[in-house]
């Protein structure tokens, strides 16, 4: 057998011995350890749970409302750009698109301040969304210029159209020349080609200048836009030929006069067109060139917002797969919990079952072993040899300690009364010889007075031994006395124990009898409540109808009576919250008397318990008051044989002092023959009395067996 194994053995060897309160507050110390070891399993699964839960319902969720929050900012910035790059709305979409990447930039924030997604994820996310800036500054920046372009370019052109105008009504008005003069001769290469060309250079010069228009905005939207420049150039081309043509005529050298365009005063109608032309040249251009930049700056957007989208749609399907093993966690700690839980109660159960065996068999066992000692005692064979086994060092061991004692000394009194009953028995009958003698004596002495000195003298030594052996069996009668009277003491003592025991088990069963019939009256209680809440209910329902009926009527009355069906919609509505909360009420009063109905089961149980201890102590207290009152017979039957004892000494002293007289005188001696033969006589009586007292005593001792 190993170390560890002897010192287990040892530590429940020294736990069996030790006290009863020992063992109840080990007991309770271990159901207290196994208690705190269930709380503290459930406290540790709560806070994993919490754990999981605030991961959830805080990180995870936060960071799955913010990607989607930065999905949706961006997606929202996107659709703005697009409706500012097709014109619809431009200043709301504007501020639209401010607002969107405030709510993208916090929402990409809160990504970052959470712990869900990994750092080195995150710093990309702000990489991407830094170049997403970028390229959104970038387009912002490039779609401002070509605003401010084509702008600039739309003032340009309402100045070109008036200045076109001017100009074209200055050339039809050298056609009007020829409709003035219908009969005056002209010829083609003299004037009639030069104010054609003058004309008809202004018509179509506002023909290339509106085909360029025209191309200039069908180049915001053409896709084919090498195609659409070189339809720009052609008309530009044919613009500037016209114009050329029509200038040359030099009609268009007069000095500007129109008043619309104080700006132009002092230059010809020649140099006011060819610096529009050019100006209008160089914005085209421009809008062109800015244009095709802004294309290069969205294409460049769109592909950074797609990444963009997508590396968020990334970090939130990582969000959502973090999730996701949380709730797998979450499932698992479950399982986890739940075999913990069963585990630990397990134990628990076998723990308390255990220490219940060890403790009810350590408690109830010596109980036992003593009343079945003391109903054999009272009851059986009466066996004073057979002794309790004492183990350990408890209150029960003690009991059983100082039983075996009293039982150790009562068989000594026994045994003492016994060998008493014999010696006395043994006097009683050479007392009844010794009176048998003196009567002879006496008899003789009638006959033959010589001899009545000689037989006086043997008498008196016979009467000196019977008062000797009468004084020894006195002392002897006092000694039994002596002892009876201490065990009637100790008997009553135990007798005064066990009715105490009896008054605290008796008292015990009342207060558990008061306490059923408290609980008792709580479960009528409660059930008187059922009741109310019952009539409670059949009002709410009776409410319910009137609010029904209420709003029909209401119904019937149209306008008049919308207010009234307010009301009835308002009762029926706390009809409904007077329902439910009295249903919540008859499932509380129904808990309640769930629970009163297993305290009064519980009490009933521990009042039977009661009752059997209360009884087995009342029947140890009828056992010991039945061994009291065979004690006190004892007691009296041997102070009554003291006394006889006592009358026999001095009746035989008595004698002696008789005998003496006799050898005085000779005279007397009739009349002492007749006191001796009274005196033999009673002391003849006496030895009868005395062997039957010794049978009675030896018919008593004969109960137990020593």
């Amino acid at each position: 057998m190993s170390l560890g194994s002897k010192t287990s053995r040892r530590g429940v060897w020294q736990w069996i011995q030790s006290r009863v309160a020992a063992k109840l507050g080990i007991g309770f110390l271990v159901m207290g350890v196994m208690v705190i070891a269930c709380a503290a399993t459930g406290g540790y699964l709560i806070h994993r749970y919490d754990n999981s839960l605030a991961f959830l319902t805080q990180e995870a969720w936060r960071t799955s409302g913010a990607a989607m929050d930065g999905v949706l900012g961006v997606r929202a910035q996107m659709l703005a750009v697009e409706n500012i790059r097709q014109g619809i709305e431009v200043s709301q979409n504007m501020a639209s698109l401010e607002q969107s990447k405030i709510t993208t930039q916090e929402a990409f924030q809160t990504i970052a301040e959470t712990s869900v997604i990994p750092g080195e994820q995150v710093h990309a996310l702000q990489e991407q969304f830094q170049r997403y800036n970028g390229a959104l500054e970038q387009l912002v920046a490039s779609y401002t210029q070509m605003d401010q372009s084509w702008t600039a370019l739309r003032e340009h052109s309402n100045h070109f159209v008036k200045v076109g105008e001017i100009v074209e009504e200055l050339g039809d008005s050298t056609v009007e020349e020829l409709e003035q003069n219908p009969d005056k001769p002209f010829t083609w290469n003299g004037e009639i080609r030069e104010k054609w060309e003058a004309a008809d250079g202004g018509m179509e010069s506002s023909i290339g200048f509106l085909t360029q228009l025209f191309y200039l905005e069908q180049l915001k939207s053409a896709q084919d836009i090498p195609q659409m420049q070189r339809e720009i150039s052609e008309a530009r081309a044919f613009h500037q030929e016209a114009m050329s043509g029509m200038l040359a005529t030099g009609r268009f050298d007069a000095p500007f006069t129109s008043s619309e365009f104080p700006q132009f005063q002092g230059r010809t109608y020649a140099d006011v067109y060819r610096s529009l032309f050019s100006r209008m040249a160089e914005c085209s251009d421009k809008c062109i060139n800015d244009l095709l930049a802004y294309r290069t700056s969205a294409a460049n957007y769109q592909q950074v917002a797609a990444q963009l989208v997508n590396h968020v749609d990334q970090l939130k399907e990582a969000s959502e797969s973090s999730v996701q093993r949380t709730l797998d966690q979450i499932d698992g700690d479950r399982h986890f919990a739940v075999m913990l839980l069963v585990g630990v109660t397990a134990i628990a159960v076998c723990v308390a079952i255990a220490f219940g065996v060890i403790c009810t068999r350590a408690i109830a066992g010596p109980l036992r072993r003593t009343a079945e000692m003391v109903h054999d005692i009272a009851e059986g064979e009466g066996d004073l040899t057979k002794r309790l086994k004492v183990s350990g060092q408890d209150e029960i061991a003690q009991l059983a300690y100082w039983f075996n004692t009293f039982v150790e000394k009562l068989q000594g009194l026994i045994q003492h009364i016994a060998a008493n009953a014999a010696s006395m028995d043994s006097s009683a009958s050479e007392l009844d010889v010794a009176a048998t003698s003196l009567i002879n004596g006496v008899e003789k002495t009638r006959g033959e007075s010589t001899s009545v000195r000689k037989s006086s003298e043997e008498m008196q030594h016979a009467i000196g031994d019977v008062s000797e052996t009468i004084n020894n069996m006195s002392g002897s009668m006092r000694l039994v006395a002596s002892s009876i009277q201490e065990m009637t003491t100790t008997i009553d003592d135990i007798a005064r124990n066990s009715e105490r025991a009896a008054s605290n088990m008796s008292r015990t069963s009342q207060l558990a009898e008061s306490s059923n019939h408290k609980i008792e009256t709580l479960g009528s209680a409660a059930n008187d409540i059922g009741c109310v809440i019952q009539e409670v209910e059949d009002i709410a329902e009776q409410t319910n109808l009137l609010a029904l009926n209420a709003t029909i009527e209401a119904a019937r009355a149209g306008e008049a009576g919308k207010g009234f069906a307010v009301v009835a919609t308002e009762v029926k509505e706390l009809a409904r919250q007077t329902a439910g909360a009295i249903d919540s009420i008859r499932k509380r009063i129904t808990h309640i008397q769930d629970s009163s109905r297993e305290a009064v089961s519980a009490i009933s149980e521990m009042n039977g318990m009661i009752s059997d201890a209360s009884n087995l102590t009342n029947t140890i207290a009828s056992a010991v008051e039945e061994q009291n009152i065979v004690t006190r017979s004892i007691a009296e039957n041997v102070t009554n044989a003291s006394h006889m004892t006592e009358s026999v000494a001095m009746t035989i002293n008595s004698s002696r002092s008789q005998s003496e007289k006799i050898t005085d005188g000779i005279s007397t001696v009739d009349t002492v023959t007749l006191e001796t033969s009274r005196g033999a006589e009673q002391n003849r009586n006496t030895a009868l009395q005395m062997s039957r007292l010794a049978e009675e005593l030896r018919t008593l001792v004969n109960q137990f067996k020593v």
